[in-house]
Order: structure tokens, then C-alpha cells, then sequence
């Protein structure tokens, strides 16, 4: 979770000035983080998402857990300090891809605002009815562990 509130630093969010920040746990212990990055036509990649593609990028698929922190940029903002920042909906189905990648059902850890509490669910939990790779009967294994054979 450490890694997910280090991040937002990182994010690049001048249009919504909401900084969010996400860690991708890998089984090994290895951890890639994300932030969020906006553009000028407003097509933003989340957190969660950069993290995910830029584990793919470095040869992870497989995940156990992602932790994910978001606030304003604003440090004064007038926000509950037990605000949460889940996963909106397409990141969500991006954590199917790895949970089914990883054969998991994949931990979210949620950081409040204030950094003193974390909330951990199932991605099921947040994400009941999943639709994945699953459902269209593909099988992972070639995928699963990156490209090249890699053993991750």
C-alpha cells in the first residue's frame, strides 16, 4: 500500500486534479507501480491500468493483489479521511484479465485519504458478475507467465 500512496505523486492530472496511485503485487513479491496520466481530449488512463501495462510491459501478467490511494490534488480539500478511491469500472475489468491470468480471485486494497486505514476486498466482492477470458473458454497458460517463456 506504501507503494500506491508513493505513487500519486507521480500522476500527471491537470485537468481532473485527482492524483491516484496503485501498486500491482506480483506472486514473487515484486511490486510495479502506476499513476493516473491525463490528456487534453480527456481519454486518462488510470492507475490501475498503468500499472498493469507497464507490469505486461516488463513480462508480469500474474498478480496477487493491487493497492490503490487516491486524493485531490489539493491538500486542503474538505474530503472524509476514510474516503476511499475503488477501481471505476474499466479498471475493474482490466483486474479480471489478471485475476483469471493469475487463476485468483485477485486482493484490492484500498488506502483512505488520510493514509491511517486500508479497506481489503475481493475483486469479486467489487466486481460480482465478471465477464473474462474464462467465459470464451481461452486457455491462459501460454499467456499467463508473460512473453518469452519468462517465469514470472
Amino acid at each position: 500500500a506504501d507503494t500506491a500512496v508513493r505513487s500519486h505523486q507521480n500522476a500527471y492530472a491537470p485537468y481532473s486534479n485527482f492524483l491516484v496511485g496503485a501498486a500491482l503485487v506480483h506472486e514473487d513479491g515484486t511490486i510495479t507501480p502506476g499513476a493516473n496520466y491525463e490528456n487534453a481530449i480527456l481519454q486518462s488512463t488510470c492507475a490501475e491500468r498503468t500499472a498493469i501495462v507497464s507490469a505486461n510491459a516488463t513480462g508480469y501478467r500474474r498478480a496477487s493483489a493491487i493497492a490503490v490511494y487516491g486524493r485531490p490534488a489539493d491538500v486542503n480539500a474538505n474530503l472524509p479521511a476514510d474516503n476511499l478511491c475503488p477501481p471505476c469500472g474499466l479498471c475493474r475489468q482490466f483486474l479480471v484479465e489478471v485475476a483469471q491470468l493469475s487463476g485468483v480471485d485477485l486482493e484490492i486494497i484500498l488506502v483512505s485519504f488520510d493514509t491511517e486505514r486500508a479497506v481489503v476486498l475481493k475483486l469479486s466482492e467489487i466486481l460480482p458478475l465478471q465477464f473474462g477470458p474464462n467465459d470464451l473458454s481461452l486457455d491462459l497458460t501460454k499467456w499467463s507467465n508473460g512473453c518469452c517463456d519468462k517465469k514470472h
